[in-house]
């Protein structure tokens, strides 16, 4: 029973992967369906508002009803262009943040790098100079056996 649950439960996660797109298309399409309902059901309840405040002279009705269509057409704004606009600038935020943050990790490589040269540059020197002092205690030892001679 355990098997049946969980191959079955593969398969589906196996054909939603291989055909995501075609799922993100579907749920856009139902959201989409759910806005133009819901827009829908607002404006005949703002209409039914507005048509009952000019029936019975009621100037809250009709300044409820005027909101409301303002509302529903800057909520349509929104969804339509103003959101599509958030997303490209959360990406573009994203970018620039991976941007900076492999800036500050090359940055980082470069120190590292740089100290690693300074360090090898030190051990360098260190050794140019212990042969230095090697070279001039061997001079010395020359100088002391041709003098001995």
């Amino acid at each position: 029973m355990k098997n049946f649950f969980k191959n079955l439960w593969d398969k589906i996660k196996n054909f939603v992967s291989e055909h995501s797109i075609l799922f993100e298309t579907l749920s856009e399409v139902f959201l989409a369906l759910l806005y133009v309902a819901w827009a829908i059901l607002m404006l005949y309840q703002f209409s039914e508002l507005l048509l009952s405040g000019i029936e019975k002279q009621s100037a809250i009705r009709i300044a409820f009803a005027v909101a409301g269509y303002i509302f529903i057409a800057w909520y349509t704004y929104w969804i339509t262009f103003a959101r599509r606009h958030d997303d490209d600038f959360r990406h573009i935020q994203r970018d620039l943040w991976q941007i900076r943050f492999r800036q500050s990790s090359n940055y980082v490589n470069d120190i590292l790098s740089k100290s690693e040269f300074k360090v090898s540059m030190l051990e360098r020197k260190m050794s140019e100079d212990d042969l230095k002092y090697k070279l001039q205690s061997l001079e010395r030892k020359i100088d002391k056996l041709i003098e001995q001679k």
